[in-house]
Order: C-alpha cells, then structure tokens, then sequence
C-alpha cells in the first residue's frame, strides 16, 4: 500500500509469481521489477520501465516525507514595526520645538500680567492713600481759621486779672486754643516755621516787605498768618513780612 501526493492510500495489487513463471511471462517480468530491484541487464534492456520504477520510487518517499509529524506550526512572529521614517522625526521634533516655545511665550506673558497686576495693584493702593490724605488734609484745612481766630483773640485780650475776671477768661481760650492745636498735631498737621528764616517761595507768601538794615535781605520779619504742612505736603503757605535792603 503507498499514499498518494494527497494523503489518501492507494493499494496496489502485486501478483507473486514463481520464477519460473516470471521467466517465460515478460509482463510478470515488468511487474515484478518493480518490486525488486532490477539487474543491471534488465536495466539496459527495459529502459521504460527502469524509468517508471524510479518516478514511483520517488513518488513515495515525497509522499512519506509528507506524513512526518513536524509538530504544530508556531504562528509566524508579527512583524516587528520598522523605525519611523526621518520626515516624521524632523516633523515630531519641529512640533516639540514649536510647543516649548509657545510654553516659554506663556510663562513670559503670565511673568508680565503678574508684574503688571502687582504694579496696579500698589498703584491702587497708593492712590487711594494719597486720596484719603487730601480729604483729611482739606478737613483739617476747614479748622485752620478757627485756631487763627483764636490766636487774634489771644493777641489781642488784655491780661490782668481783677474784679471783671479778664484773666480767667484768657486763661479758659489759652485752654481751649491748646487742646485745638493739639488735636491739629496728632493728625499730622505741622506748622511752618516762618520768623528769622530765609524767604522760601514755596513755604511762604510776602504781602509786604520792610527795608531795614537789621535783618539780612529776603529775611521773614514778621508772620502774619501761620503756615501748615500735612505730611511734608503744603497745606497753607504762611503769610509773612519779608526783609529788604535798604
């Protein structure tokens, strides 16, 4: 029995036939050369049939070598994926750089807004300072005239003390007066010293001047109206008689 190029089994029926049989029937002859071995003889002499024997000789161990168990067959490895092409890189690293750079421009813009809202906000802030000085700085102005007054009627009150009571009635507007000026202090208000200073255009204002040779020239003689300052900034200028020269 032999199997075919498919698997499948073929029988094929041999006749064994004696020698002498094979002698004198040449087609036992062809049949049995193909189970045995032929001579060299018989070779020469039937060249076909040498030929045939040796196609299904061949045959059959193709046929044999067919039915080795090889084992089960692996699945063939997956490809493995080949590098990127180097288009791909240039393009992957021109977009990394492109990223870094609108990531640094972010962080340099977000520098700049925290700069620029840290400066508005101490703008702010000063301004609204400064404009809570100058409405405490214009009240306080509001009172100035009230401490001028009381300076004209302390200037101006006898001092003497006898049965009409002028003097108690100094002494109470010398208390009050104080307790004003005080007040005027501990808000900040300062008076501008003005008599026996050099004339200063941007502390004082001349009404009138006075040639004399007792004073240097551009001296404050005299101070008419008393000058403030709220915080080194000019509140009132000071009114005041200047030297000159004679």
């Amino acid at each position: 029995m032999s199997k075919s190029k498919s698997g499948d089994a073929i029988n094929i029926p041999i006749e064994f036939l004696s020698d002498s049989d094979d002698d004198r029937n040449p087609e036992n002859q062809e049949i049995r050369g193909e189970v045995r071995s032929p001579n060299k003889s018989e070779e020469t002499q039937n060249p076909v049939t040498n030929e045939s024997t040796s196609q299904i000789e061949q045959d059959e161990q193709e046929q044999d070598e067919s039915l080795i168990d090889v084992g089960p067959v692996d699945d063939p490895e997956p490809e493995q994926e080949s590098d990127p092409p180097q288009s791909a890189l240039s393009g992957a690293e021109q977009q990394i750089a492109t990223l870094r750079s609108e990531k640094q421009a972010l962080y340099e813009q977000l520098l700049r807004r925290q700069a620029e809202f840290d400066n508005f906000r101490k703008r702010m802030e000063r301004e609204r300072l400064e404009s809570a000085d100058r409405a405490k700085a214009d009240t306080l102005k509001q009172l100035l005239p009230i401490a001028d007054n009381f300076e004209r009627a302390l200037k101006h009150a006898p001092v003497r003390d006898d049965e009409t009571n002028d003097g108690g009635l100094r002494a109470g507007v010398e208390l009050i007066y104080k307790q004003l000026t005080d007040l005027l202090h501990r808000q900040g208000l300062e008076a501008i010293k003005a008599v026996g200073t050099p004339f200063d255009p941007h502390l004082h204002e001349a009404v009138t001047t006075t040639p004399t040779d007792e004073a240097a020239e551009n001296t404050v003689l005299e101070e008419l109206q008393r000058g403030y300052l709220y915080k080194g900034k000019l509140v009132r200028p000071a009114t005041v008689r200047v030297a000159v020269k004679k």
